[in-house]
């Protein structure tokens, strides 16, 4: 999983890191797969984040079960050690297993894609860590879990993720800033050149996967990585699966792709404009066959012209 275009703080530290770093190892390297429910494992990144969960869990399972505060208190922090324990082997399996069904509603979401990933991370943090905690707590206090109790915790778990999503989450950037069809239009006349190379690449790459079912190691690799030389493409891949390289220009230190300054949207045409990386700002362009998960696509990065 990428950085979410600035939705996430820059002080989270080490947990957001190794969360990032996991969900890469759990999935496939895909292009733009949104490893939505390991971002849950920002429930450790922040302190005052991980005060106000403990707090409004422990005030509810003192409501629900009749606690004293010390115990109450004492019940969440273990509940919530073993939802972040659980939850290091769980969410990545679920990730992946629901990518076919909320890739395209995320990618699909213009405008908005971060938003739409935060609130189903959201969500589905509120709802496994409430599967996870509440039959710990039974088992632990042997105490009944009744509706009250479901009812009850599913509350607290909602209010302790909006409390701790207040702490990391930078609400600024989860809106996308349209880039100006004008812009796109000067883009496009510039680089007139390559984007028709990259047309003709997403058709013969089709025939490519069609016969051999995958294009790396093939002779048309090699073909067209001597042709894209001749054009100005900073970094020029094919993806459905998997990216493969034709063009890897020096550089840039990431591709993150989604989150930009900016971005534009056609059926089968995806531009955005790229945060500044050393110095550097470039856009991407991206040719589509689909929306839908894992679909073909030729994918541009270049120079402003």
């Amino acid at each position: 999983m990428q950085r979410q275009g600035g939705m996430v703080r820059s002080r989270p530290g080490w947990a957001l890191l190794l969360a990032v770093t996991v969900a890469g190892m759990a999935t496939p390297a895909a292009a733009d797969v949104p490893m939505v429910f390991m971002v849950a494992l920002f429930k450790v990144s922040s302190i005052p984040g991980i005060l106000a969960v403990l707090l409004i869990e422990g005030l509810a399972l003192r409501w629900i079960f009749g606690f004293d505060t010390p115990l109450a208190m004492r019940t969440a922090f273990y509940a919530n050690a073993v939802s972040f324990g659980v939850g290091l082997l769980l969410y990545p399996m679920i990730g992946a297993a629901l990518y076919p069904v909320l890739a395209p509603i995320v990618m699909k979401a213009y405008g908005a894609a971060a938003l739409a990933e935060l609130a189903i991370t959201l969500g589905a943090l509120v709802i496994l860590d409430t599967l996870i905690e509440l039959p710990f707590i039974g088992r632990l206090r042997k105490v009944r879990l009744g509706l009250r109790a479901w009812a009850g915790f599913f509350l607290a778990n909602v209010l302790g993720v909006l409390a701790l999503a207040a702490f990391v989450v930078d609400y600024g950037a989860l809106f996308e800033k349209p880039l100006p069809r004008e812009e796109v239009a000067g883009l496009e006349a510039h680089y007139a050149p390559e984007i028709a190379f990259m047309h003709r690449l997403l058709d013969e790459s089709a025939a490519v996967y069609a016969e051999h079912g995958e294009i790396y190691g093939t002779d048309w690799v090699d073909q067209v990585s001597a042709e894209a030389a001749a054009f100005r493409f900073r970094r020029l891949t094919v993806a459905r699966e998997t990216a493969m390289p034709i063009v890897w220009g020096e550089g840039l230190h990431s591709t993150s792709g989604r989150r930009g300054e900016g971005a534009y949207y056609t059926d089968d045409v995806w531009v955005w404009r790229t945060m500044e990386q050393d110095g550097i700002w470039y856009y991407t362009y991206e040719l589509r066959t689909s929306w839908s998960p894992q679909t073909l696509a030729v994918r541009a990065l270049f120079d402003p012209p």
